[in-house]
């Protein structure tokens, strides 16, 4: 073997294996401020929805309904958040936002409550913005 080839080979290598680990670290950069996002816009979501019932556009009983959604929603983002800040490589981060994303799935169901079409179509395209966010990953 050519004493080029032995010395090509290893530095192939290392610089495989620190792209990879670049590329995982990018994902999970990314995974975090997918997070971020997500939890702005949840909260955006939960502002406009107590406008509403606070306007009298929806009931109390929705009301309650939709904030527990919010408040799942947003106890999964906060586990989305620490498992990203931890995660050890993307496919984990990856996990984090897919389980924070199936809360915002949940969360959509819990707007079919409202009575009020208007209401409900004005916080359905929020939380259809919301799971855009997450699905981003």
């Amino acid at each position: 073997m050519k004493r080029h080839n032995r010395v090509a080979l290893p530095v192939l290598l290392i610089v495989t294996l620190l792209l990879s680990s670049a590329c995982s670290q990018v994902d999970v950069t990314k995974a975090a401020q997918i997070v971020k996002d997500a939890s702005i816009t949840l909260k955006a979501v939960q502002d406009a929805e107590i406008a509403l019932h606070n306007a009298g556009s929806i009931s109390t009983d929705e009301h309650k309904a939709i904030q527990a959604g919010i408040a799942k929603a947003a106890t999964a983002l906060s586990v989305a958040n620490d498992a990203v800040l931890h995660a050890k490589d993307a496919a984990t981060a990856k996990q984090a936002v897919a389980v924070a994303a199936q809360a915002g799935t949940d969360l959509v169901n819990s707007l079919n409550l409202i009575k009020n079409p208007t209401a409900k179509a004005g916080l359905q395209a929020a939380v259809v913005g919301l799971q855009a966010i997450l699905a981003a990953i």
